[in-house]
């Protein structure tokens, strides 16, 4: 239908205009005055530019709103994942530690002088048993082993303190028997740590005899 409006009037304007089609859509540009001319050039070339610009602008928001779903597709993807996406531009901070009444992962760890010890073994004397994790590199970690060890004499009937240690047992050693420590275990790498979901040293998490996580992870400031 439009096309055929469109032809209808173009055949009228070729029959009513074929014996004098009048003056061209252009002469009248030959009639300008230098100023005239100078001024409809700048004035084209103002719009020009505004429609490069309002092109620009499009293609813009259009590359913004791509962006936008791909960001908010990828932040549902890190929170189904269990992390937490930055508010503000400050990065979000992953809860530490298993929630409380879970079940404490099992372990079975080498201690200082090559006995193995387990979790189970730990929980045996029906008391609480404090997890501290430390690394012989951490300096908050050495400069709590004095405190720790008076714990472990203070506390010895109502808990038991257990380091969860990492590195070579020579150097663990030397540091545990200056301040004498007890239940000393060596980790491979972080295996046990990460099973509690520790994000690092000093923390620590108490576990309950029956066997179940029973507080949230304590960090350095909170010991």
């Amino acid at each position: 239908m439009r096309n055929g409006a469109l032809s209808a009037v173009a055949a009228f304007i070729i029959w009513q205009g074929y014996d004098g089609a009048g003056p061209s859509a252009v002469s009248w540009i030959a009639n300008l005055s230098t100023a005239q001319l100078a001024a409809l050039i700048v004035g084209m070339v103002v719009l020009g530019l505004l429609a490069a610009q309002w092109w620009f602008l499009v293609h813009l928001l259009r590359q913004n709103g791509r962006l936008l779903v791909r960001l908010e597709t990828l932040e549902g993807r890190l929170t189904a994942g269990g992390v937490a996406p930055a508010q503000n531009g400050i990065p979000a901070q992953t809860p530490a530690g298993l929630p409380v009444g879970t079940p404490a992962p099992s372990f079975s760890l080498v201690g200082l002088y090559g006995e193995t010890l387990t979790l189970e073994a730990l929980r045996a004397t029906g008391k609480p048993v404090m997890l501290l994790f430390t690394d012989p590199n951490c300096g908050p970690c050495t400069a709590m082993l004095p405190e720790i060890g008076r714990w472990q004499e203070e506390h010895a009937e109502k808990l038991t303190i257990s380091l969860i240690s990492r590195g070579n047992p020579e150097e663990n050693r030397a540091k545990s028997s200056e301040h004498g420590l007890a239940n000393v275990l060596l980790q491979k790498d972080w295996e046990v740590a990460q099973a509690y979901l520790i994000n690092g040293t000093p923390s620590a998490v108490l576990v309950q005899p029956g066997g179940t996580v029973s507080s949230p992870v304590w960090v350095a400031r909170r010991i």
